[in-house]
């Protein structure tokens, strides 16, 4: 009866509205404006300084593109830098270790290799770089270290070894520093470790942190420790 067909018309008005509505928000404040002025075939709004804008960005992504600058490089040449083959010094034919000797490091918990990672950066005011491990198949620049020799001429242990002529052999109980390549990076880094505290401790397993510093402290001084306790 009359009530439906009311309730018919207000429905149909509302849709009416609803379509309208859409329609209008078809167009932006600069088109509703003045758009009665205007055919199909013109531009309207912004339109040549959105052609600019995108030539300018085509002209930037082919420059740094011809220059090599793209992110997709910089991911690619980081990548090639740690994963580059490099050399390790022979296993020595008297059994000890020297001060200079290139060197991989395995941890025996995760069977892997110890490897550096310098896109990752520690969070915290100190410049430090992620070390993880890695199932490396071969000697590459992030998991190869150089021991390098602690100079102190007032340590009684280093003038006792330098008096025997050993100066050049790493002794158990010396303290030296471990330096990545310099294939990896021309700024020395070494490794470093902190004791765990409420401030130092590894991101995921929360333990002892270790990582790569530029620095020159004492928590970049290791000693090797003679695995039978009665040598110590």
């Amino acid at each position: 009866g009359h009530y439906g067909r009311g309730s018919l018309l207000l429905s149909l008005q509302n849709r009416s509205k609803a379509a309208m509505a859409e329609y209008f928000m078809e167009y932006t404040s600069q088109q509703m404006a003045g758009y009665r002025g205007y055919n199909s075939r013109t531009r309207i709004g912004n339109w040549s300084q959105d052609i600019e804008v995108d030539e300018a960005r085509m002209r930037d992504y082919l420059a740094k593109k011809e220059r090599g600058e793209l992110v997709s490089h910089r991911i690619q040449k980081r990548r090639e830098r740690h994963l580059q083959p490099v050399d390790v010094s022979p296993a020595p034919a008297d059994g000890v270790l020297r001060f200079g000797s290139r060197v991989l490091l395995f941890h025996s918990q995760s069977t892997a290799y110890l490897a550096a990672n310098l896109d990752v950066r520690h969070e915290g005011a100190q410049v430090l770089f992620d070390v993880t491990t890695s199932k490396a198949t071969h000697p590459c620049a992030r998991c190869v270290y150089v021991i390098e020799k602690i100079d102190n001429p007032n340590d009684p242990m280093q003038m006792a070894f330098d008096a025997q002529g050993g100066g050049d052999v790493l002794h158990y109980s010396q303290p030296f520093r471990l330096r990545a390549c310099d294939e990896l990076s021309e700024e020395p880094l070494y490794l470093y470790s902190e004791s765990q505290g409420v401030s130092s401790f590894a991101e995921k397993s929360h333990r002892q942190e270790v990582a790569l510093s530029p620095k020159t402290t004492w928590n970049t001084a290791w000693r090797i420790e003679h695995i039978d306790p009665g040598y110590r």
